[in-house]
């Protein structure tokens, strides 16, 4: 009789077996009912996308607490039904993702290679012991769309057990579920070009399935899982309490594990990853269950600091990966997305900053975060002005900052290739601004002129200044009719001062100097007939100007010429290009004065330093009443002038030649009377 009894037993055990695997098929099968999901379950590639609107459910994964079983639905029997269950839905009802146009999304102006503005993060929470897993895009909608699908892993006691693919729009979430035992990790990759090359990740221990019935449960798990986003919510449980550590890996990578010891986080938490110079990495939310972890993996050559609320969580020193990468499971998953974001430290990544030092100097440091540069780089430095006040070539390599120091100016800004960092103002308060004269001096100066036709043809230009002191020298020009520049220079006449410029070969010419237009407007032909000049004895007027003896001496302590400058042209000069005969850019003015009975003249080179430079001298000769009495040689270095005096009675003029090839011949010359 208990033998009998036990037969029944297990016979009535048999039965009800038979029934619920009829049941399971059935539910599993490709059918059409009303449930939430039609049975499209595939253990080793599962997709999270959106349903579009009026969807009855049809989401790869596992049908779902449906009102009629599926019909017409077939399912091979296989090993699969023996393995951990495995099934995926999606959360939100959004509608299906729509491609945005060719404009630059917000998230891309300094980021132009990330595809969309897409963040992904992940939280898990126990149901039973039932894992489930929320992939949540904190992107806004629009901008946060998903372009393209991005790959998860769900790992097991570190196997991957499942890979699939996620697409969501900006604000929406899908969910991955796992009925299994053992430490169960789920791993997301995030959109490529996503700062950081973040993994988010969230890893559960639920426990222990029951055998055979765990696989109606895990069928029914995810759609009355669906609107846990707000069951998940209790507030009748202790307050969330984060913690985190940070963890090197073995290929270099910086892993940050949070936890939530307390209770159920009613809210998501934002988080930021910045590195050693506070340039944001990544961000995103952060939502755990009790006892629920996440974990964030960047690959980068600095330190990170992780803060979520209140917590803040610094890695340091950098993490350095070992010689020979372990793991070869995951690598071949993990490279593609790898790829594209290692492509920015191909290349230098060049930033700098300036600082005001103690002593008023200017620092400039830059940085490089991206690889070595292979070859230096050359750099201007420049002040306010836009001249260079130093340059040079920088090769700045990785992690390594290159400082350069500057002092004595306010301000300056560092140049190179299109890096370009400007000071503060280091420099005190500006006392230059009391020395800025902005009303210049007063020129009381009236210039007059005359011009006249001299006997031998040549043209004689008279300059007198009949008022004050020229404070300043004014540019000159002669030009002939078709305005070709004949010669040109510069004037300052003390007051009552005059100077002659008298030019040979010319029929007319012009003078200009300032508002001082003196054109000659008769034709200067020279005498058909040679005017012989006889040298008769008027030389021996010379014993009647025996003070000529004293000019010279006079001359010396006036001199201020080098006797011979050495050229420093090597080149064409600046006045050669026009007129390659000219010696040198040097051009002499003559002007006279009367001091006590003394003619006093002043030879002065107006040529400028360098080009101006008399690379040979010339003559000149002081001739007084029209007789030669002295003659001697002038070199004069650019912007220079010598002193030539001489007592005695009469009409004196001070006679000069100018240097080889000037233009229009001429002969600078001044003219006194005074009365001894």
């Amino acid at each position: 009789m208990h033998h009998r009894k036990r037969f029944i037993l297990l016979i009535t055990i048999g039965l009800i077996s038979l029934f619920a695997m009829k049941t399971i098929l059935a539910q599993d099968n490709n059918g059409h009912g009303h449930g939430n999901g039609n049975g499209n379950g595939n253990g080793n590639n599962g997709q999270v996308t959106q349903p579009a609107p009026g969807d009855n459910g049809n989401h790869q994964g596992g049908g779902n607490n449906g009102n009629g079983n599926g019909n017409d639905g077939s399912k091979k029997d296989d090993a699969a039904t023996e393995q951990p269950t495995l099934t995926t839905s999606v959360q939100m009802q959004n509608t299906s993702i729509t491609q945005q146009n060719g404009g630059l999304l917000g998230c891309q102006k300094n980021n132009p290679s990330r595809l969309d503005c897409s963040s992904l993060d992940v939280k898990g929470m126990c149901d039973g012991g039932t894992a489930v897993f929320i992939i949540h895009n904190s992107g806004s909608p629009g901008d946060g769309d998903m372009r393209a699908p991005t790959q998860y892993r769900l790992l097991v006691d570190g196997v991957v057990v499942q890979t699939g693919s996620v697409q969501l729009t900006g604000g929406a979430s899908g969910l991955v579920t796992y009925n299994g035992s053992g430490s169960v990790t789920i791993e997301v990759d995030q959109q490529v070009g996503h700062p950081g090359n973040s993994h988010p990740r969230a890893s559960l221990n639920c426990g222990s399935p029951s055998q055979t019935p765990t696989v109606e449960p895990t069928q029914e798990v995810t759609p009355t899982f669906e609107p846990t986003a707000t069951n998940t919510v209790t507030p009748t449980l202790n307050a969330p309490d984060l913690s985190a550590e940070v963890i090197c890996q073995e290929d270099g990578s910086i892993v940050f594990l949070v936890t939530n010891n307390g209770g159920d986080m009613p809210d998501a938490v934002n988080y930021t990853v910045a590195d050693t110079d506070s340039n944001l990495v990544d961000s995103g939310n952060i939502q755990l269950a009790a006892g629920g972890q996440t974990s964030l993996q960047y690959w980068v050559t600095t330190g990170l600091t992780l803060t979520v609320g209140d917590l803040v969580i610094v890695s340091n020193p950098t993490c350095v990966p070992s010689t020979p990468p372990t793991t070869p499971e995951v690598t071949p998953i993990v490279t593609p997305d790898v790829t594209p974001t290692v492509e920015p430290t191909a290349a230098p990544d060049l930033t700098g900053q300036s600082y005001c030092q103690m002593d008023g100097s200017i620092l400039f440091v830059l940085y490089n975060y991206g690889s070595d540069m292979t070859e230096p780089e050359y750099y201007t430095v420049t002040d306010s002005n836009n001249n260079i006040v130093g340059d040079g070539y920088a090769q700045v390599m990785n992690g390594q900052p290159f400082p350069l120091y500057f002092a004595g100016y306010a301000s300056l800004a560092f140049t190179m290739g299109n890096l370009v960092i400007t000071s503060p103002n280091c420099g005190p308060v500006s006392t230059p601004e009391p020395t800025v004269q902005v009303t210049p001096p007063v020129d009381n100066s009236v210039l007059v002129g005359s011009v006249s036709c001299q006997n031998d043809g040549s043209i004689l230009f008279v300059i007198t200044n009949t008022g004050d002191s020229m404070p300043d020298s004014v540019y000159f020009s002669v030009t002939d009719p078709n305005s070709t520049l004949v010669d040109d220079g510069w004037l300052q006449l003390t007051a009552g001062q005059s100077t002659n410029l008298q030019y040979w070969g010319y029929t007319r010419l012009t003078f200009t100097m300032g508002a001082l237009v003196i054109t000659q407007d008769s034709e200067c032909i020279p005498p058909t007939p040679e005017v012989s000049p006889t040298p008769e004895p008027t030389q021996e007027i010379t014993p009647t100007t025996q003070p000529t003896n004293e000019v010279t001496p006079t001359v010396e302590p006036t001199v201020t010429v080098t006797p011979s400058p050495t050229p420093t042209q090597t080149g064409t000069l600046g006045c050669q290009k026009n007129n390659p005969d000219r010696k040198d850019c040097s051009s002499l003015q003559v002007t006279g004065t009367c001091q006590g009975g003394i003619a006093v003249f002043t030879v002065r080179n107006t040529g400028k330093a360098g080009e101006g430079d008399m690379v040979s001298s010339t003559q000149y000769r002081i001739i007084v009443d029209g007789v030669i009495v002295q003659t001697g040689t002038v070199q004069l270095l650019g912007n220079t002038s010598i002193q030539i005096t001489y007592r005695g009675s009469g009409t004196v003029t001070l006679e000069a030649d100018q240097q080889t090839g000037h233009p229009g011949n001429s002969q600078p010359q001044a003219t006194v009377s005074c009365s001894t």
